[in-house]
């Protein structure tokens, strides 16, 4: 079980880095305007860090033991 933790542990920082780094890029556009491609874009964002973020949650086997058999 630390094993799967550990290794869950090391693709969250790279991808933590990566989520930065879009919205970096975005947020530093002089020409950002709220579009139909914006708001997809920062959608894919929001709910690929969501994700990520339950993945690291779950990462943490005692975590996923407990909540193994909840609508989590």
């Amino acid at each position: 079980r630390a094993y799967f933790s550990a290794i869950t542990m090391m693709i969250a920082i790279p991808t933590g880095t990566k989520i930065f780094n879009w919205l970096s890029t975005y947020m530093g556009n002089p020409f950002s305007t709220i579009s139909l491609d914006i708001w997809y874009a920062l959608s894919f964002i929001f709910l690929f860090t969501l994700g990520g973020t339950t993945g690291v949650v779950l990462g943490n086997s005692a975590v996923d033991v407990a909540l193994h058999d909840t609508y989590y």
